[in-house]
């Protein structure tokens, strides 16, 4: 089964309001209302995190009003994506050194990134022929 965090980006912000809303998940059963409180964070916002959460494979459960964590801690965390660290690239080279899937999985990454071919500049007479294609009607 293909990890949805593997190639789901997220925020840092939106990464910690979900880490947070997992954290009070793992407490045990809570009332929506005590969520919205506890992350400081609107009825739409809560649900957009839920949707997101449910996207990415972590198992809810909502009964009479109670929301709970249906899998581990552990389980739900290794779903989670990881926000942009910002690491230049000689900072991903390093972390690249391990034997671990972890390092093996982020030195692939660097591979395939490293790998990209540049894109060509585009010529005038190529900037022309895109706008004539623009501006033509079509049949």
């Amino acid at each position: 089964m293909s990890n949805p965090a593997k190639t789901s980006t997220i925020s840092n912000a939106r990464a910690v309001r979900l880490l947070r809303m997992l954290q009070l998940l793992n407490e045990g059963a809570q009332k929506r209302s005590t969520l919205l409180a506890r992350l400081n964070i609107d009825d739409r916002g809560f649900f957009r995190d839920l949707e997101r959460l449910r996207a990415l494979g972590v198992q809810l459960q909502v009964t009479r009003g109670e929301y709970r964590l249906e899998e581990s801690i552990e389980e739900a965390y290794a779903k989670l994506p990881f926000p942009n660290p910002q690491l230049s690239v000689h900072e991903v080279r390093q972390l690249c050194q391990g034997d671990t899937d972890a390092h093996r999985k982020l030195k692939s990454m660097l591979d395939a990134f490293l790998a990209t071919p540049p894109q060509p500049a585009p010529t005038s007479r190529n900037k022309r022929a895109a706008a004539s294609k623009r501006s033509k009607p079509s049949s």
